[in-house]
């Protein structure tokens, strides 16, 4: 089989862990906050909601937390059981966090990561993660954040729109290599610029309900909005990130599949936007759409790695529908650092499998399929951000 092993990784998508959050959680459940079920909610309206052991008795048969344990069981030396685990990585943590972060990225090959600074709040100084990972940082910033600060004085729609997009420009200039949204949490995908609609009165009106979630007149602003941060996006020659699929139980998932942003990502077709989450689960739509607007790019992620069984699958779609130059491997990384780990290892041996599969059934040959395996582990999230690492 291809050998990927001497091929560094860039993860395009994840979320600031650094030592201080680590290590408040508790030791005994790190297995189930790395899976998809035991990261999504906590970080939903269902959190508290939902009994620890239950997520546990499901963490008991899930093929990506019985393989984690086993793949960190080997790196960590010890017996592959859960509590054997748990209980030897929090002893690494205790005595030496920093080293211990340090050989995850070692022993992962990963070569830098791209965080998303909109969570956890408060935002974590991508500093403290370059000193405690060693490895580079790039930012990404996310407009939310910034919506609720800009809020915190707006008397208008002209003065919340002059504010954000001052904000957004002021982050990008201090370094950040992006702009991120996750509008389909807030009102959905269907983003609209709203033509003919008076933007100062349902400003008003959105301000008196208490800015909630929503559509109506939350939809009509946060619509608005978006096309700002496209707008910024554009003006200062930054891809334009948006969450694009499903994720935990807040979101709206009636329009969070890669057809809802079809019209936006058309009338920007002169930028270069990122689908983050490959459009998951609707990822045969997100690759199709790759294939025909010029600059919209796909990053792997939810499927690297929770997709386990279905990971094959999943990534012979993006790589066989999309071109392979606008596939960025990410991991969406929020809950614990293994996950970093562990997926840029599983990306490795699974997109090993596709492409020698590609080359045996006559569709590429050994070189071809090594220059796509760059790439979408690194080359591309490194020429689409201009990363000098």
């Amino acid at each position: 089989m291809i050998d990927l092993s001497s091929i560094k990784a860039i993860d395009a998508h994840n979320h600031g862990l650094p030592l201080s959050i680590l290590r408040r959680n508790d030791p005994a459940g790190m297995i189930d906050r790395c899976t998809i079920t035991g990261m999504c909610i906590p970080s939903s309206n269902l959190a508290g909601a939902v009994a620890a052991d239950f997520v546990s008795g499901l963490s008991q048969t899930t093929p990506f937390a019985l393989a984690l344990i086993r793949e960190l069981a080997g790196f960590l030396g010890c017996d592959p059981s859960l509590e054997a685990v748990q209980r030897s990585r929090n002893e690494r943590l205790v005595a030496d966090g920093v080293g211990y972060l340090r050989s995850l990225m070692k022993s992962a090959g990963i070569a830098g990561l791209i965080v998303d600074d909109g969570y956890p709040q408060p935002r974590v100084d991508p500093a403290i993660l370059r000193e405690e990972y060693a490895v580079p940082i790039g930012s990404v910033v996310r407009i939310e954040p910034l919506i609720l600060e800009a809020l915190e004085t707006a008397t208008s729609w002209r003065s919340l729109n002059e504010t954000f997009a001052e904000r957004l420009s002021a982050a990008i200039d201090a370094g950040a290599i992006a702009i991120k949204s996750i509008i389909a949490y807030r009102s959905g995908l269907d983003i609209a610029w709203p033509s003919g609609e008076d933007l100062e009165a349902h400003f008003s009106r959105w301000r008196d309900a208490g800015l909630p979630r929503g559509r109506g007149s939350s939809k009509i602003m946060r619509d608005a909005l978006a096309y700002s941060a496209a707008d910024v996006a554009k003006r200062h020659d930054v891809p334009f990130h948006i969450h694009c699929g499903g994720g935990d139980s807040d979101i709206f998932l009636e329009q969070a599949r890669p057809s809802c942003l079809f019209p936006f990502l058309k009338d920007r077709f002169e930028q270069d936007i990122v689908l983050i989450h490959a459009g998951w689960p609707w990822t045969d739509e997100a690759a199709f759409i790759a294939s025909i607007l010029p600059r919209v790019y796909i990053e792997t992620s939810l499927a690297t790695p929770w997709a386990s069984l279905a990971l094959e699958q999943k990534l012979n779609t993006l790589l066989g529908v999309a071109p392979p130059r606008k596939v960025l491997y990410g991991s969406d990384a929020s809950s614990e650092p293994e996950i970093l780990w562990f997926s840029a290892r599983v990306m490795r041996r699974t997109l090993a499998r596709v492409l020698e599969n590609g080359i045996g059934s006559g569709w590429l040959v050994e070189k071809e399929a090594r220059m796509i395996a760059e790439d979408v582990l690194a080359g591309n999230v490194r020429r689409l951000h201009r990363l000098d690492f």
